[in-house]
């Protein structure tokens, strides 16, 4: 039974956005050789007929799809339900129209400077293989970017936030300039060329699509909050973009390429308009009926279910008959859901037939283009990641928002609120914690990788310390944020 009062916000949907940054960070860190295809992108293989192939490769006729292949449209998933949060509250305290259209193209260029900074500052990107003055490098580059990105509290006052901020600005532009002046040129000019092309030939290709989809899902939403039909019909926008795969003659700031996951972006904006409806809803019409806590204990495992199911048939090819498995698991949800009533029962039935619409577009469409597939991705999986991810938070909503289970999942909300973070941490953190030498073995300086992948050849056994890494990142983060130490991007 839901409680009576209204929530501030749904945490449910920071969960979502924690255990899609979480899960990408995982992916990030496991052995790259020895687990089976389902541990990978399914477009690189490490298994072929059941043999272990010679030379790990991209292989783009291999369809197929893993866990990894969710975490990205997850993200982007979530990102998009969180605009109506964003943008609506601004329209709603009167902003003005151009203030907040200015803030959008603010905020996109901000993240695009963001993910050229962050590619930079990546050990591996500052020198390969890293040395220990590379990690430590990292490390500065890293600690550099609080004084611009945290959120500081309301009690500091203006000007003394603007001065912290300009200052981290100055070192981090002077750093960037260490890292890339060239010293070979003849002339400034030369210099200044050489400079300019280096600086903007690395950028973190995801922070990058992020930026892009940010700035026209913004756009899109604003121009159709009050219309779904409208928002639906800008899904065309991306099947052109998919189709014929768009270009750009500025690689760095904006490629029309990146558009086509607004068909994960729009579904979002969908979803997080119906969870805005619910958020403000009196207790008295939130109260649900005709579902008991077993019965909405069950729709939550047989949503996770699904979602298991579903990656299992894609991935082993069963599509047709695992497709009919998939229905029948997913089905008696809609018996449990059906006569619900109150604003949790029409949220929830809500998020189930968007999910099924998604799921049975996704499946029907997936014998094109040769199975679905991440790169190049097709669009059976912009259509099968939104569904999926819908039902993620379908259960994540019913053990947060409505039975309360807050303490079960702190990592995954505390990383959701604060997911810059936790993305740049995993690389410029935890990386140059675990590989510099900092404990002596029989007199000999070892890091926490050599110490712990040389303890046996068994991949799983990497694996669980890979698993182990990013708990422990996601734990740094979980402190970071409960000490309001909270990046805004």
């Amino acid at each position: 039974m839901a409680e009576a009062t209204s929530p501030r916000r749904s945490l449910s949907l920071d969960a979502l956005r924690g255990l899609a940054i979480l899960m990408m960070c995982l992916s990030g860190v496991v052995p790259w050789i020895g687990l089976p295809n389902w541990m990978y992108h399914a477009q690189f293989p490490r298994f072929m007929d059941g043999e272990a192939v010679s030379q790990v490769r991209f292989d783009g006729t291999f369809p197929g799809y893993t866990w990894v292949d969710l975490v990205f449209p997850m993200f982007l998933f979530a990102m998009g339900a969180a605009f109506p949060f964003a943008l609506g509250s601004r329209i709603a305290k009167g902003v003005a129209m151009w203030r907040i259209i200015a803030g959008v193209f603010l905020r996109g260029f901000a993240l695009v400077l963001f993910a050229m900074y962050v590619q930079h500052i990546t050990p591996h990107q500052i020198n390969s293989p890293p040395t220990t003055n590379t990690w430590l490098l990292g490390l500065l580059g890293f600690a550099l970017l609080f004084p611009v990105y945290t959120r500081f509290p309301a009690s500091v006052p203006r000007q003394a936030v603007m001065a912290i901020r300009l200052l981290g600005i100055g070192a981090m532009v002077g750093f960037m300039l260490y890292l890339n002046w060239p010293a070979e040129a003849e002339s400034l000019g030369q210099r200044l060329q050489q400079l300019y092309r280096s600086v903007t030939s690395k950028y973190d290709i995801i922070l990058l699509v992020l930026a892009n989809v940010a700035v026209f899902g913004s756009l899109i939403w604003i121009a159709t909050r009050d219309n779904l039909e409208l928002r639906l019909a800008f899904l065309g926008l991306g099947v052109v973009v998919h189709y014929s795969q768009g270009s750009s003659m500025v690689p760095w700031l904006f490629n029309a390429a990146f558009l086509k996951y607004l068909m994960i972006v729009i579904p979002g904006t969908i979803v997080g308009d119906v969870l805005f409806r619910w958020m403000r809803a009196s207790g008295e019409e939130r109260e649900i009926a005709a579902m008991s806590r077993g019965n909405l204990h069950l729709l939550a495992l047989l949503s996770l279910a699904g979602v298991v199911m579903v990656h299992v048939v894609l991935q082993g090819r069963w599509v047709y008959t695992g497709g009919l498995v998939c229905a029948a698991i997913l089905a008696p949800a809609w018996l449990l859901l059906k006569r619900a009533g109150g604003a949790d029962g029409s949220f929830m039935r809500s998020l189930y037939i968007w999910s099924v619409i998604w799921l049975v577009l996704g499946f029907l469409v997936e014998p094109l283009q040769g199975g679905i597939k991440k790169d190049s991705s097709t669009m059976s999986y912009y259509l099968v990641s939104t569904g999926l991810s819908i039902l993620v938070l379908l259960s994540l909503f019913i053990w947060i928002d409505l039975f309360k289970y807050r303490w079960g999942f702190n990592l995954l909300i505390t990383n959701g609120q604060n997911p810059m973070l936790a993305y740049v941490g995993i690389r410029n953190l935890l990386a140059p914690i675990v590989n510099l030498p900092l404990i002596s073995v029989e007199g000999a300086w070892k890091s926490l990788d050599a110490i712990f992948f040389g303890l046996s050849e068994n991949p799983w056994i990497k694996a669980i310390w890979s698993f182990a890494k990013t708990v422990g990142l996601a734990i740094v983060v979980m402190i970071f944020t409960r000490l309001k130490i909270v990046w805004r991007t």
